[in-house]
Parts: structure tokens; sequence; C-alpha cells
């Protein structure tokens, strides 16, 4: 999955199993019709489960996982939006790994970074 072409891609066969569920959840949300308000709504549920669970683990208060997916659900929005621009599908696979790996290693040092000056 990780050379997928394009961010979007990516995140559609990251983990199909959850991938599936998340789909009937982007559905219920309006899906095809608010594309870009369902797309943001499930990335951002996901974080939010993602800090619920490290919250009850550790104990105190963690929101670098929503962050961080609310920045991957721009990013999958941006990369959807300039695939016929960019034709990913055309590049190097070496490329859409890098540049998939970029997205994600990005987006999570600036939720961390958030993290770190909100609980410091």
């Amino acid at each position: 999955c990780w050379g997928e072409p394009g961010f979007h891609r990516f995140w559609r066969v990251w983990n199909p199993g959850i991938g599936h569920l998340l789909y009937r959840l982007y559905l219920a949300l309006g899906g095809n019709r608010i594309r870009l308000v369902a797309t943001m709504l499930v990335f951002a549920f996901c974080g939010v489960m993602h800090d619920v669970i490290v919250m009850l683990i550790f104990r105190c208060p963690f929101v670098a996982f929503t962050a961080a997916f609310v920045l991957f659900s721009i990013l999958a929005v941006l990369s959807r939006s300039l695939e016929s621009i960019l034709r990913q599908e055309r590049w190097p696979r070496l490329l859409n790994i890098c540049t998939n790996v970029v997205c994600l290693a990005g987006s999570i040092c600036l939720a961390v970074q958030l993290q770190m000056y909100l609980f410091p």
C-alpha cells in the first residue's frame, strides 16, 4: 500500500478491515454528496478514537492523533483534488512511497509539536 499513487489511495488500502467500516461511516455522513465534510469527519473521528485510547491508558490529555488525522484528511482531499494534475500513477513506485511516507511523517511531527505545546 505504501506505493499507491496518491495519498488518498494509500488511505483506501492502508487497513482494509477498518477501512470498510469507515467507508460505511463515510456514506452515513453524506459520502459522495458532501465528500469534503464526510472525509474530514471520518478522519477526525478516527483521531479522536485513537486519542481516547491513549487518554484511558495514560490518564492525561492527548490530542496528537486527532491533529494528525485532521492533517491526514487535508492531505487526502488535496491528493484527490490534484490527482489529474499530478498523475502519480506514472511516477516511479519509490517516489510514491516517499511521498506517502513524507505526508505521514510530516503530519505526525506537526501533531506531536501541537501536543507538546498544548500539554508540556
